[in-house]
C-alpha cells in the first residue's frame, strides 16, 4: 500500500491530484490519501481528509512507500522505519505555502537512502516505479543508519549555526 500524506494545516491539491492520476493508471496499487482539507476529490484511491494520530500510524506502518509533503515529522519518520519515501514540497509560487522552506528542507534529503525529491507527476512515476521493492522496517537495517546519522549531524550543524 502506498500512503499519501499532506498534513494537516494547508491543502495541498496538486499532490492530491498526482497521487489519483497515477493510482489511476495503476489499478493494481492500493493508494490511500491523508488529503487534508483539498477541493481535489480522488476518483481513483482511498483517501480521508484528516486521521486520528492512531490511524495515521497505522496507515504509515501498514505503507511500503509514503508519498508527502515535505513535513518533518514524515520525513524523520520514514528514515527511522526506512520506509521509501518520495517527497513533494510545496511551492509558495502555486500558492501552496507563504514560503519556499519546503523546497529548502526537500534539498537538505536529497541525498539520503530512501528519499526521493519530485516536482511533477512524470517524477512521481519516475519515483514509485524506483521505489516499488518495499524496505524493510526497523532501525537495524542497513539502509537506515547512513540516513540517521546524516540526519544528527545536519541537526547538529544547524543547532551549531543558528545559536
Amino acid at each position: 500500500m502506498i500512503f499519501v500524506t499532506v498534513g494537516t494545516q494547508l491543502s495541498f491539491d496538486r499532490l492530491v491530484q498526482m497521487a489519483d492520476e497515477w493510482a489511476g493508471l495503476h489499478p493494481q496499487e492500493q493508494v490511500f490519501v491523508q488529503s487534508g482539507i483539498s477541493c481535489f476529490m480522488p476518483k481513483h484511491c482511498e483517501s480521508t481528509p484528516f486521521t486520528s494520530p492512531d490511524e495515521w500510524e497505522r496507515l504509515f506502518q501498514s505503507a511500503n512507500r509514503i508519498i508527502s509533503h515535505a513535513g518533518m515529522g514524515t520525513i524523520i519518520k520514514s528514515l527511522e522505519f526506512a520506509k521509501p519515501l518520495v517527497v513533494v514540497p510545496r511551492k509558495a509560487s502555486l500558492g501552496e505555502h507563504r514560503n519556499d522552506h519546503q523546497r529548502a528542507t526537500a534539498a537538505r534529503f536529497s541525498d539520503f537512502e530512501n528519499v526521493t525529491i519530485v516536482d511533477d507527476a512524470p517524477g512521481l512515476a519516475r519515483a514509485l516505479s524506483a521505489s516499488s521493492v518495499s524496505a524493510q522496517a526497523g532501525g537495524d537495517d542497513p539502509l537506515i543508519r547512513p540516513n540517521l546519522e546524516m540526519l544528527i549531524s545536519e541537526i547538529r550543524r544547524f543547532a551549531h549555526d543558528t545559536s
